[in-house]
């Protein structure tokens, strides 16, 4: 099992809660704004994404890679987009 206590990849200083929660925060008002590229940015160069709606459109569920991410998101939500008008209205801390 992998440790619970979390990091700054940065720094590599251990987050106190008062940071957890300003990312968490900071990282929902990027979902809500679906800006993708800087979500996808904390992801580590080698990160991956587990998601069964993946399948779809990546032929799997899991995505490899930050990059490969990024693309998976960009075109999922342009699916989304044309798939419904109001697609987009998936909002997080609401």
């Amino acid at each position: 099992m992998g440790s619970s206590k979390a990091h700054d990849r940065e720094t590599g200083r251990m987050l106190t809660r008062q940071d957890a929660m300003a990312f968490a925060q900071q990282w929902a008002a990027n979902w809500n704004r679906l800006a993708i590229d800087t979500i996808v940015d904390h992801f580590a160069p080698e990160g991956e994404m587990r998601s069964p709606l993946a399948t779809k459109l990546a032929g799997s569920s899991t995505i490899k890679g930050r990059d490969a991410i990024r693309t998976y998101w960009h075109a999922a939500l342009w699916r989304a987009d044309r798939a419904a008008p109001h697609a987009g209205e998936h909002r997080l801390g609401r």
